[in-house]
């Protein structure tokens, strides 16, 4: 496997390990991943189960970007005439 790149993951992980993965890709909070898979302890699934991806963070940054300037914005700083 490492000849690959390939990381081991245990079999008793695996189940836990793809789903939660899974959920971040497509932007699953933490909360949410952490019902899914049942834990107590959101550590554990932050530490052991969800892996950074500086990729979903990026487009999940450009997509609130993108609302944000979408919106029109309201008020105005100063408080006006």
């Amino acid at each position: 496997m490492a000849e690959a790149g390939l990381e081991y993951v245990p079999i008793r992980n695996a189940s836990r390990h793809s789903p939660a993965f899974a959920l971040r890709q497509v932007g699953a909070d933490m909360s949410s991943i952490d019902h899914v898979l049942g834990q107590a302890n959101p550590l554990v699934t932050a530490r052991h189960y969800v892996e950074d991806d500086l990729a979903l963070t990026a487009n999940l940054l450009g997509r609130v970007a993108d609302q944000m300037l979408a919106k029109p914005q309201t008020g105005s700083a100063g408080g006006g005439s």
